[in-house]
């Protein structure tokens, strides 16, 4: 029962990622540019906080 839970988590989150994707590109190229560059920061602002989390001893 919970392999059939997992999948269903699983297709959904896939899905739902599609249906972004989908909505991205009906975006014109300078708001599609800025979504992308939001994820971008986004993404290298949290691997900076893990990267220093991890090599850093807590003070």
């Amino acid at each position: 029962m919970t392999a059939c839970v997992a999948q269903r988590s699983t297709r959904s989150v896939a899905e739902g990622g599609d249906r972004q994707l989908r909505l991205l590109a009906l975006l014109n190229d300078k708001d599609r540019s800025t979504v992308l560059s939001i994820i971008d920061t986004m993404l290298t602002k949290q691997k900076f906080q893990e990267f220093f989390q991890q090599n850093i001893p807590a003070q």
